[in-house]
């Protein structure tokens, strides 16, 4: 009779440990599949921001308006939430200054006749406004980055 209560046991205990080691190993490979998802949304808004300063710099081609991306901003929101304030508020910053500019483009597109160029000034200096907190958003990110690579994260 205890040789079936130990077996029970055994049989019991294995099946817990077995189910302990199979969460914390699905847990691993979540928090991995995370950082690694993260990292590639980081990487892609890293390259908008660059993309950016250089649009920045030329926002005006002709009677054409460049406009600036965000998308990847859109894409990124969530994962970027988890970084340090010193290095999220300047991406912030930098994203709400991409999003005022824009919004001055669209105006112009809508209000002002082509060729006139009534608003050309404020767009140059928005984008300079732009191209300023992009280039900040930068380095606070590329700073980070490189703690992080030095400390191992």
């Amino acid at each position: 009779m205890w040789a079936i209560v130990a077996g029970v046991l055994s049989g019991l205990l294995s099946g817990v440990i077995g189910n302990i080691v199979a969460h914390r190993l699905a847990v691993g490979r979540a928090r991995r599949e995370r950082t690694e998802t993260a990292g590639s949304y980081l990487a892609a808004l890293e390259a908008e921001m660059e993309d950016n300063v250089r649009l920045s710099a030329r926002p005006i081609l002709g009677d054409a308006k460049v406009v600036l991306l965000a998308k990847q901003w859109e894409n990124a929101s969530p994962f970027v939430e988890s970084l340090p304030l010193p290095v999220l508020d300047p991406i912030r910053r930098a994203y709400v200054a991409v999003q005022q500019y824009n919004c001055t483009v669209e105006y112009e597109r809508a209000k002002v006749p082509r060729g006139h160029g009534d608003m050309d000034a404020s767009l140059v200096a928005q984008a300079g406004a732009a191209n300023s907190a992009l280039r900040e958003a930068l380095s606070a990110l590329w700073h980070y980055k490189r703690r992080s690579l030095s400390s191992g994260e």
